[in-house]
């Protein structure tokens, strides 16, 4: 990797030019073998966790995440939305867990923007994924990432407001793990 630190600490360099990076790839490969999800015989692999992780990794093996992104958006279904858990080995979403969780789909937007600003790969944007691995509904990544704003943004069930002042707004997310999170307007 490029990504270095010398701090002067080398405690401190280790730490971050060593165990972070090796601690990002093991989560990226093996963090959903231990519980069976990764080889598809668990409910499957989280469309936020697996954006997650991609972060974490991107610069040290961008084209296996640049594969990530496109196993995830393959995922989504065409009203922006995506299944809460998918299985990487057939990249079918799970029914039994469902979607709903509004915060999922707007992973899929850092997850992607981690990779561009990474690679400069500004073509994996007009890259055809399916919605719901159904090849029919292909549309570009760009669509996919307008849609889980769309999902997340538009639609009234997403994001309500609980909190508004003068410099920012609070809304209560439904159904996703992080509850809460702080829109700063202006600077």
């Amino acid at each position: 990797s490029v990504y270095t630190v010398s701090s002067g600490d080398e405690k401190l360099d280790r730490m971050v030019n060593i165990w972070n990076q090796y601690q990002c790839m093991i989560t990226f490969c093996f963090s959903r073998s231990a519980s069976f999800f990764e080889s598809g015989i668990g409910r499957g692999m989280g469309f936020r966790d697996s954006n997650q992780d991609l972060i974490g990794f991107v610069h040290q093996i961008p084209e296996r995440a640049r594969e990530r992104i496109i196993d995830i958006a393959s995922t989504q279904f065409p009203d922006g939305g995506c299944y809460h858990q998918y299985q990487p080995l057939t990249k079918r979403g799970n029914n039994d867990v469902g979607g709903g969780f509004n915060d999922d789909p707007m992973w899929l937007i850092l997850g992607t923007t981690s990779y561009i600003k990474e690679t400069g790969d500004f073509g994996i944007l007009d890259e055809l994924v399916p919605f719901d691995n159904d090849i029919s509904i292909a549309r570009s990544l760009f669509d996919h990432l307008t849609g889980a704003v769309t999902a997340a943004v538009v639609d009234e069930y997403y994001l309500q407001p609980i909190l508004e002042g003068s410099q920012f707004v609070i809304y209560r997310v439904d159904e996703g793990i992080y509850a809460l999170f702080l829109v700063i307007y202006g600077n």
